[in-house]
């Protein structure tokens, strides 16, 4: 019996054309679905787009950049559609709560304060390390963990 399976996967598309052959098998029908969605671009919501796109222009000046040009003309520009994507649009790890809750982050759209700011501003860094620019690679580990720890302490004596 195992020989047999084996030789089923491996003389598939003829076995298949044969059992077609001795009408054992029905063709096959091609589906073509189109639910007219749009473009990437045009299911995210407009909220979900100015908070992404803000976010990115935030992480260039602080010298990471994590998309294109056009990505960004696109975020800006694009119009949504009625068919909408839920949840983040993205899949970044600091888009998921229980790791903004663990590393304490801010999104640039939540930061009300120049300390949550730097605090947000250390972490991204961190977990952007891959796409700092060019001649924003000097960055202080130590200072930044001592701030991320006094900004802890300020939390935490409130």
């Amino acid at each position: 019996m195992g020989i047999c399976v084996l030789l089923g996967m491996i003389f598939d598309k003829s076995v298949k054309m044969l059992l077609r052959k001795m009408n054992l098998l029905d063709d096959e029908e091609e589906f073509i679905v189109d639910e007219k969605l749009g473009t990437y671009f045009e299911c995210m919501s407009v909220w979900d787009r100015k908070c992404w796109l803000s976010q990115e222009a935030h992480m260039n000046s602080i010298g990471i950049s994590s998309m294109g040009d056009w990505a960004k003309e696109q975020l800006r520009t694009v119009h949504s559609s009625w068919r909408l994507l839920k949840n983040a649009p993205n899949y970044e790890v600091l888009s998921n709560q229980l790791y903004v809750k663990a590393f304490q982050y801010l999104p640039i759209s939540q930061c009300e304060t120049e300390e949550a700011t730097q605090s947000s501003d250390v972490i991204c860094k961190v977990m952007y390390m891959g796409y700092t620019k060019d001649g924003f690679g000097d960055f202080d580990f130590k200072k930044a963990v001592a701030h991320k720890t006094s900004h802890f302490k300020k939390l935490m004596a409130r």
